[in-house]
């Protein structure tokens, strides 16, 4: 997978323009990115940009009512989440109470592949680091509460 810079207006692009290298992008970008290098899978940019990933695409594998949200995930699937922390570390508010709707939050979910039980086990793309990388389970419930998964495969 290509690592590029993270850009937040970057992404998702046309299949033509993710057959060519990838230098900058969003967390979007990064799911469609994994789909068609890994799997041969183009998503259309509509179906990896919530609303409707978050309603739509995929099958719904969880609601965070389950402790154990990490345990029925498989490699592959996409993690939609909270940001509960900036880039400095400091506490922030993205819960469903601050947005005037319900498709407001879910456009500003943050989204993640989950690559399963490892010591990197989250692949994404974060202002926190200025770009794609891998975190463990860890770090990333540090910054993001996972909210919901979906399954593409």
């Amino acid at each position: 997978m290509d690592n590029f810079v993270y850009k937040i207006k970057n992404g998702p692009l046309s299949k033509i323009d993710l057959k060519k290298p990838i230098t900058e992008g969003n967390c979007r970008l990064a799911i469609q990115h994994y789909f068609f290098i890994n799997h041969g899978i183009y998503l259309e940019p509509e179906k990896v940009l919530c609303p409707e990933l978050y309603k739509s695409t995929g099958t719904l594998l969880e609601n965070n009512q389950n402790k154990n949200f990490f345990n029925d995930l498989n490699q592959g699937d996409i993690i939609l989440a909270e940001r509960i922390k900036n880039k400095k570390g400091e506490s922030i508010d993205r819960t469903r109470a601050i947005y005037s709707n319900e498709d407001d939050w879910i456009i500003d979910l943050h989204s993640a592949i989950y690559l399963g039980k490892s010591e990197n086990s989250i692949w994404h793309a974060t202002a926190i680091d200025g770009g794609t990388c891998y975190w463990t389970i860890d770090r990333f419930l540090e910054y993001y509460k996972p909210v919901i998964a979906k399954r593409i495969l």
